[in-house]
């Protein structure tokens, strides 16, 4: 199409969704199924009813995830008259590990007063861990950035020359407008951690390559109950040392904003630590009203001095 970008995307040989993501995904894979007349693969994954971390996942969840990937590689040998090749599907599982390692290593560094790197940084720069964590190309760059971050943090340098205040960010950003993280450091505050930059990572074994993909993908916040979310706001909150938090919802994607009154109430019963919940959309810049998101983010602000 001329009026999108690039032209659009080109058109698709089969298409591949899964349930384990915004509920949203599979109707529009559906609807482009229909319209490209192509095959479409639906990985279903198994609710994590319990919110169990990755350790602690009910074995017949792993099970089935696992015969879901089985049936995936199926698929994509059936329409690729390729097979799985499964020296090099450990090979890119042993790189994707890398790179989860080095990400949270990256992460670890931002615990340090000042912090050295912000929210707008992070959420540029999780691209790599997102997208193509089983790349060289990922773990080449984050090794670069982990060296800086640790020379920011061995210098004292910080985002904010004065920082008073340390915050959690819950949920997507507005992608829109990266800028409303420098205006929250303008007014003396970083956001220190982000659980959308912990979401992702998590431990892989090139051993095993179906069961640990199960294992990291299960306990994802969008296929988890709200217990999960709350035991990782709370552990963000704890390691970080941070004096407040913001939970942004996110009208595309609904699912991943379920429980946001219960996670302000419980981390403020716990910890004595507030939240702030701004009701935006990640996506969608034409319901935004900036006056009103900056008028609440300086009223938390007060409250937290």
């Amino acid at each position: 199409e001329k009026d999108l970008p690039e032209g659009g995307l080109p058109k698709p040989d089969f298409l591949v969704t899964t349930t384990c993501a915004c509920g949203t995904h599979l109707k529009w894979f559906q609807v482009a199924s229909r319209r490209f007349g192509v095959p479409l693969f639906l990985l279903d994954v198994p609710y994590n009813i319990s919110g169990a971390d990755s350790d602690n996942l009910d074995p017949s969840h792993v099970e089935f995830y696992v015969s879901q990937l089985r049936e995936l590689v199926d698929f994509l040998e059936k329409h690729t008259g390729k097979s799985l090749d499964e020296d090099e599907l450990r090979e890119t599982v042993a790189l994707s590990n890398r790179t989860s390692e080095l990400w949270m290593e990256i992460q670890s560094f931002r615990r340090a007063v000042p912090a050295p790197m912000d929210a707008r940084d992070a959420f540029s720069a999780v691209f790599f861990m997102l997208c193509i964590p089983g790349t060289r190309m990922a773990v080449d760059f984050y090794e670069k950035l982990r060296d800086e971050v640790k020379e920011r943090v061995e210098n004292g340098v910080g985002v904010v020359e004065d920082e008073r205040f340390r915050l959690v960010w819950d949920n997507l950003p507005l992608w829109f407008n990266l800028k409303i993280f420098e205006y929250l450091n303008g007014l003396g505050a970083v956001v220190v951690a982000e659980t959308f930059s912990h979401v992702w990572a998590g431990s892989l074994d090139s051993s095993k390559p179906l069961e640990s993909l199960a294992r990291k993908y299960l306990p994802n916040f969008a296929n988890a109950s709200v217990d999960r979310k709350v035991d990782v706001i709370l552990n963000l909150v704890r390691d970080f040392r941070a004096d407040g938090v913001i939970l942004a919802t996110n009208w595309g994607c609904r699912m991943m904003s379920i429980g946001e009154t219960i996670i302000r109430d419980v981390v403020y019963r716990k910890l004595g630590v507030p939240s702030l919940i701004i009701d935006v959309d990640s996506s969608d810049w034409r319901n935004y009203d900036e006056a009103q998101v900056k008028d609440k983010i300086e009223t938390f602000l007060e409250t937290l001095q």
